[in-house]
């Protein structure tokens, strides 16, 4: 769950979209941990998708839900991160972090 001072931080970069449900542009309908809408955006419509992983396999399909809705920024939030992880999320652009709390560290320095 998402802490107050969180989402009000998070507030000043995307506009959470609740519940975190999304059609991609495939036609089937993703739920993540969180989407938020990108403010002060230049596209119309730019994405930040957040999902927790446990393996290589559920970062994998996160990656896929993240394509499919064309999002700019990836998010993947794992307790345990193995080398593997870590190679594919560099090839995929994946930010993978430890904790809900660096979520806003990632969006600061990447938007």
């Amino acid at each position: 769950m998402l802490s107050c001072e969180l989402l009000d931080n998070l507030n000043k970069y995307i506009s959470i979209i609740n519940p975190p449900i999304i059609e991609g542009i495939s036609g089937v309908k993703h739920q993540f941990y969180l989407i938020g809408k990108i403010k002060n955006s230049i596209q119309k419509e730019e994405f930040v998708v957040v999902d927790y992983c446990e393996d290589e396999q559920s970062l994998l399909q996160f990656f896929i839900k993240s394509i499919d809705v064309k999002s700019k920024l990836k998010i993947a939030i794992c307790k345990n991160i193995t080398e593997e992880m870590k190679k594919f999320s560099s090839l995929c652009n994946i930010f993978l972090i430890r904790s809900i709390e660096d979520i806003i560290k990632v969006i600061k320095e990447n938007l």
